[in-house]
């Protein structure tokens, strides 16, 4: 995803274009996959029935039960568990369960990529008010669409909105509107552990990693002693 941004960016920072982009974490990814639009998704794209079956039955008739030092509850089924945490063979099936979601075009005016959990739209155009609009007339409401039509949820208060360019009166303009709540530029965002700023100059991002290195050290050099 940060490669394909990368090589998007190149001819809008040369054309002195704006990119917008917006990322949204979506809550219980795994947990909240819902069986009837997943096959729906898995049949679209040509999977066969002995495989869907054999998915059907990963799925199905798992139990859980909760420890705390001695304590253990009793085991009980879970009712609409989805996919398992931990297990390989999620993040591969998840790939199907967004596929809607995140099958778009990526070409100069914009583009879309996923994460497991994140996903990340961007726009790009001669104005952040020009890529607002779209986003707030186009891509929200297919994003709400997929949200309802396979029981998702996003968490809109995690979401985040920057204008990446140089040309500064461009940084905090406009904002947007998703599931009642406003969401407004920020000068940074962190997508898949990378700090992006308004100007690309990665300075947040080479401080964040510098802090990081320097706890490990210490961290290390304490075990010589």
């Amino acid at each position: 995803m940060l490669s394909t941004l990368e090589d998007l960016e190149n001819p809008a920072w040369y054309r002195h274009n704006v990119v917008t982009l917006i990322s949204f974490d979506l809550k219980g990814a795994f947990n909240g996959v819902n069986w009837v639009s997943f096959d729906a998704s898995l049949q679209a794209r040509g999977i066969p029935m002995a495989a869907r079956k054999w998915i059907t039955s990963f799925m199905s008739d798992r139990h859980a039960n909760i420890g705390f030092d001695d304590f253990r509850t009793e085991t009980e089924p879970l009712a609409n568990a989805g996919l398992p945490q931990g297990s390989p063979l999620s993040p591969i099936l998840f790939a199907f369960c967004n596929a809607d979601l995140v099958d778009q075009p990526v070409d100069p005016h914009g583009g879309t990529s996923a994460f497991i959990d994140d996903y990340f739209r961007w726009r790009v155009g001669y104005s952040a008010e020009e890529n607002l609009t779209r986003i707030q007339s186009e891509d929200l409401p297919r994003i709400e669409e997929w949200a309802r039509r396979t029981g998702s949820c996003f968490a809109a208060e995690k979401a985040e909105l920057i204008h990446l360019t140089r040309r500064k009166g461009e940084h905090s303009v406009g904002k947007i509107t998703f599931n009642e709540t406003d969401i407004k530029p920020s000068p940074t965002a962190k997508l898949l552990g990378v700090v992006f700023e308004h100007g690309l100059r990665w300075k947040e991002h080479v401080q964040q990693a510098i802090k990081r290195a320097t706890k490990t050290a210490i961290a290390l050099n304490g075990l010589r002693r």
